[in-house]
């Protein structure tokens, strides 16, 4: 991947509906040169799925990141029982059996039984578990109908689907489909994203831990960051409950960029440490959000 590629990916992670001339004009491209490169991305692998799903906000759950080393020596069985957890959605491998853990809580209250599920089930003795900032309660929105549903999961698997398209699946007016969708992102229903796999490209992806300064202010330094190293630094994981830290997922071309990086991290005057994890592999899986869809639409359409 090259620098356009990267924002490219960045601009669908954020909005995976977002039209070829929308993302054209943003990566000042031509419309076929935009489309050809994310052919390419989902050849190799890079970009998969096209995702519609339910919100945290309209939901009002949590999202959370454990991360530490495991003593699993069977990398299939950590991938199994991850799966069969329907709270994580990211399990990510990096070196000295080191392992990164993401979950969507229902409610906070699942926190303790996530945590326990990292240490007897996933082998990791002392995980770091991060709370992400997000809603701490469902949003006041109007229920969804069996329209609604149906409609998200015509879009769950391939947010791109053409309005038309849908329209004759579900046997609707194209009118009906828009007034909808409009409605459903609007108040923060549902988000467009997409399946993102780096690992696949031959590029580095480190995850670097920034330890701050008690002193620091965290979103000021994070903000500093991105606009200094801005793609090595492609963006941070923060955690309301870990206020010292910051998880910077990162690309580079060679070791030794990722060495240049870190050499240049440890002089910043904000930071007291820098930890680099270079991820080798990441997968994803479905959760409870999308069960809840299938079963919505399934219901709707009985």
């Amino acid at each position: 991947m090259d620098k356009t590629d990267l924002l490219l990916c960045m601009q669908l992670l954020n909005n995976s509906r977002m039209p070829y001339r929308a993302l054209a004009a943003k990566l000042n491209l031509s419309v076929n040169a935009v489309h050809k490169r994310v052919q390419l991305l989902i050849q190799s692998g890079v970009l998969r799925t096209f995702t519609t799903g339910l919100t945290l906000h309209y939901l009002g759950a949590s999202q959370v990141t454990g991360f530490g080393p495991t003593g699993l020596d069977s990398i299939d069985d950590l991938v199994a029982r991850a799966k069969a957890n329907d709270l994580i959605y990211w399990l990510a491998f990096a070196g000295a059996n080191y392992i990164y853990v993401g979950a969507y809580l229902r409610n906070i209250s699942e926190l303790g039984a996530f945590t326990s599920f990292l240490g007897k089930e996933l082998g990791m003795t002392n995980p770091t578990v991060g709370l992400m900032p997000g809603p701490s309660a469902k949003a006041k929105v109007k229920e969804l109908t069996p329209m609604d549903w149906r409609i998200i999961h015509a879009l769950s698997r391939n947010s791109r689907k053409q309005i038309s398209e849908i329209a004759k699946e579900l046997r609707l007016s194209a009118k009906t489909i828009y007034r909808r969708l409009d409605r459903l992102k609007q108040e923060s229903i549902i988000e467009f994203s997409c399946e993102w796999y780096p690992d696949k490209s031959n590029d580095i992806m480190p995850l670097i831990h920034l330890s701050l300064k008690t002193t620091s202010d965290r979103k000021a330094v994070a903000q500093r960051l991105l606009a200094k190293y801005w793609p090595n630094l492609l963006f941070f994981f923060e955690f309301s409950n870990l206020p010292q830290l910051l998880v910077a997922f990162s690309w580079t071309n060679s070791m030794k960029e990722v060495q240049k990086l870190r050499d240049e991290l440890q002089t910043d005057p904000d930071l007291k440490q820098v930890t680099v994890n270079i991820l080798f592999n990441g997968l994803i899986f479905p959760t409870w959000r999308d069960k809840l869809v299938l079963e919505m639409a399934g219901a709707g359409s009985a």
